[in-house]
């Protein structure tokens, strides 16, 4: 059984959680008003079913050096700063299913300043365009929000969509990828 350790950031943008086990990172949030709603949001974004412990990591020292790179990115991001490089983070993708990391890792490789819709996503990722609808429900329950840009997939009308955060939010975050 693997120990799941998280670790809370305050930055500009709010409270970054990030939670990751001795292979990589297994999810992060987005910036949360308090620790508690960021600490909330982890739990919820692991599988459910999964009888995992998770640690607190209080101490930066104890941090793998990918952690904060993460925090400081999606901070960044959210508060529409263009990144200046992509943090270099090993990912743990056993709490997916085999689809569900096709569709994300496929999204990881995809270029940062364009947008694509879920149709085309399906299909780079060896499915059908058909599988648009579960690359919707993917990208809604993605555990890497900003990190891996379901910001970026969008209708295949070209419309934005629906986002988790907003549709304003969504357009904002594109606009500043596309800088």
């Amino acid at each position: 059984m693997s120990v799941i350790r998280f670790s809370v950031f305050e930055r500009k943008s709010g409270f970054v959680g990030v939670a990751f086990t001795e292979v990589g990172i297994i999810a992060n949030t987005t910036p949360k008003k308090t620790k508690k709603e960021a600490m909330i949001s982890l739990r919820e974004m692991i599988r459910k079913g999964n009888s995992l412990e998770m640690l607190e990591v209080g101490k930066k020292e104890m941090l793998p050096s990918f952690v904060e790179d993460v925090v400081d990115f999606v901070d960044g991001l959210w508060r529409h700063e263009k990144p200046k490089s992509f943090p270099k983070v090993k990912i743990d993708w056993r709490f997916l299913t085999k689809k569900e990391r096709k569709i994300l890792e496929t999204l990881l490789r995809h270029p940062r300043n364009v947008v694509i819709t879920y149709g085309e996503l399906a299909e780079q990722a060896g499915l059908t365009k058909h599988h648009a609808r579960f690359v919707g429900n993917v990208m809604a329950k993605n555990p890497f929000p900003l990190l891996i840009p379901c910001h970026l997939v969008v209708r295949s009308s070209g419309v934005a969509g629906n986002y988790g955060y907003g549709t304003e939010k969504k357009k904002q975050l594109i606009s500043t990828e596309m800088e």
